[in-house]
């Protein structure tokens, strides 16, 4: 995953590096924990909003606000227990990256070259652009919408794991 989030499926990346600190995240003292699991359940809710904004072609400004504060928040939450650059890297690629860029999963409902690989029946006797045409743009966007959907579910798994461990 670059800087740029190119499919759906890479914010579910996101969820991931946050996974991979899990450990550290539930080391810490309860209250602290239960912020960081707060904000990571609003993070889901509101992936989960824009999912359905972007199926019902509305704006995206207020989710976008909601993102931002939700991950800073988070990250000044996270901030002096896991590393700076993680913090920077989430902080950069959930408030700025992800509603900037998300607005691509409903305008351009042609599969890209890196979704490739993830796209639906995927079937490499039959080439990529034939596929696409049979597949059809409105399942693609589905298709998209139900990948933030999931990563939606991820952060909520890992919120409610963060708040069970200790």
């Amino acid at each position: 995953m670059g800087g740029v989030l190119y499919t759906a499926k890479d914010i579910s990346a996101i969820a991931q590096s946050i996974t991979d600190v899990s450990p550290v995240l539930q080391s810490m003292e309860p209250e602290r924990r239960n912020k960081v699991a707060k904000y990571l359940e609003e993070i889901s809710s509101t992936l989960s909003n824009i999912a359905v904004a972007l199926r019902q072609c509305q704006p995206l400004d207020e989710l976008n606000g909601a993102m931002k504060m939700h991950t800073l928040m988070f990250t000044q939450t996270v901030a002096g227990v896991i590393d700076v650059a993680l913090i920077e890297k989430l902080q950069w690629q959930l408030s700025e990256t992800l509603i900037n860029h998300l607005r691509w999963v409903v305008e351009q409902p042609v599969p890209l070259q890196s979704e490739e690989e993830d796209f639906p029946e995927y079937d490499r006797s039959i080439p990529f652009e034939e596929r696409v045409l049979q597949y059809g743009a409105e399942q693609l966007i589905e298709y998209r919408l139900q990948q933030i959907n999931e990563a939606s579910g991820m952060f909520k798994a890992l919120a409610s794991s963060i708040r069970a461990q200790g």
